[in-house]
C-alpha cells in the first residue's frame, strides 16, 4: 500500500507543476482516424481494488488494446504482491482513457473507425486464483457486460481526453472532450446515459491547457477535489484545482492554485486525505 500512495502522490502531488497553455480549440470537424496524442492523457492513475486484488489499467491507442496489471495480496503489501498477472483485452475502437467507477465497473473511451467517439461500461470480474504446477496463479476473466454508453460523431464532444469518477455518485463520471475542451456529466448507469454539461472552458479557460496528469479524490478539510496538473519547474505553475466542498456531486468552484496555496489548503499531505485514485488512504 504505501507503494502505491508513494505512486500517486508521485505522479500528482509530490513535486510541482507547470500548466503550459496550448489547448487545441473547438475543431470545425470531427476527426477521423487514430486520435493525435495529444488526446491521450496517460498520467491519470486510477486503481480497481476487489477483495484481496488490485489492478491498474492501462489503453495502448495505435494497438487497439486495454492492459489490465492485476496483483494480489492477501496481507495488503501490493509492494511485493504474492501473485501478479497481465491481462491484455483487444478492442474494436482506438481507446484514449480508461477509469475506474465502481467496484467492478470501469469506463473506456474512443474512436471508432467510422469517427464516432464511443464510451463503454465494463464489469470487471476478480481473477482467480487457480493451482498450477504446485503453484498458485492469478487467471484473469474476461469483462462481461461491455455496454456502449456514448456513442456519437459531434463538434465540440469529440474524442475523450479524461474520465474522472465522479466522487460520491455511484454512477457518474466526469468527461473532458479534446476539441472543445469542455467538461460534462455522463450518468453511466442505466439508459437513457445523459449527457449533462459541468463546466466550460469558455468559463474555465484552464480546461483548455494540455496537462499531463490527473486526480481525483476526498480530502478531509476540503470535500471532492479533482487535480488537473503536468510537471515542470518548482514553483513555476498553477494547478486547476476543482472542489465539490459540500460533496453533493456538484462543483462549487474551479480555478488556478499555485504551489503555496496549495500547500496551505492542506493538499500536500496524505495525512489530509481520505482517498486518492480510488485507494483510501
Amino acid at each position: 500500500m504505501k507503494y502505491l500512495l508513494s505512486l500517486v502522490l508521485a505522479l500528482a502531488f509530490a513535486a510541482t507543476f507547470v500548466l503550459s497553455p496550448g489547448a487545441s480549440p473547438a475543431s470545425a470537424q470531427v476527426h477521423i482516424g487514430v486520435p493525435p496524442e495529444a488526446a491521450r492523457v496517460a498520467g491519470c492513475p486510477t486503481f480497481f481494488s476487489s477483495g484481496h486484488c488490485q489492478a491498474t489499467i492501462v489503453v495502448h491507442t495505435e494497438d487497439k488494446k486495454v492492459e489490465i496489471r492485476w496483483e494480489r495480496s492477501t496481507v495488503g503489501d501490493f509492494q511485493s504482491p504474492e501473485l501478479v498477472a497481465l491481462q491484455t483485452i483487444p478492442v474494436s475502437f482506438w481507446p484514449t482513457c480508461a477509469e475506474v467507477v465502481g467496484s467492478d465497473k470501469i469506463l473506456i473511451a474512443g474512436k471508432d473507425r467510422d469517427g464516432d467517439t464511443r464510451i463503454e461500461r465494463w464489469t470487471l470480474p476478480t481473477p482467480l486464483v487457480v493451482t498450477w504446477g504446485g503453484g498458485q496463479q492469478l487467471q484473469p476473466q474476461m469483462p462481461t457486460d461491455m455496454e456502449v454508453v456514448y456513442e456519437a460523431s459531434a463538434v465540440g464532444r469529440d474524442m475523450v481526453r479524461s474520465i474522472l469518477k465522479l466522487e460520491g455518485e455511484p454512477s457518474s463520471a466526469l468527461v473532458l472532450f479534446f476539441d472543445s475542451r469542455d467538461l460534462y456529466r455522463l450518468d453511466w448507469g442505466s439508459e437513457p446515459y445523459e449527457l449533462t454539461p459541468v463546466l466550460s472552458s469558455s468559463v474555465e479557460p484552464l480546461l483548455a491547457v494540455d496537462f499531463e496528469r490527473c486526480l481525483r479524490g476526498e480530502h478531509a478539510a476540503n470535500g471532492y477535489v479533482y487535480v488537473f496538473s503536468s510537471p515542470g519547474e518548482y514553483g513555476a505553475v498553477p494547478y486547476l484545482v476543482l472542489m465539490d466542498q459540500d460533496k453533493d456531486g456538484v462543483i462549487d468552484s474551479h480555478g488556478a492554485m499555485d504551489w503555496e496555496a496549495y500547500r496551505s489548503a492542506g493538499m500536500t499531505s496524505s495525512a489530509n486525505w481520505v482517498s486518492q485514485a480510488g485507494l483510501p488512504l
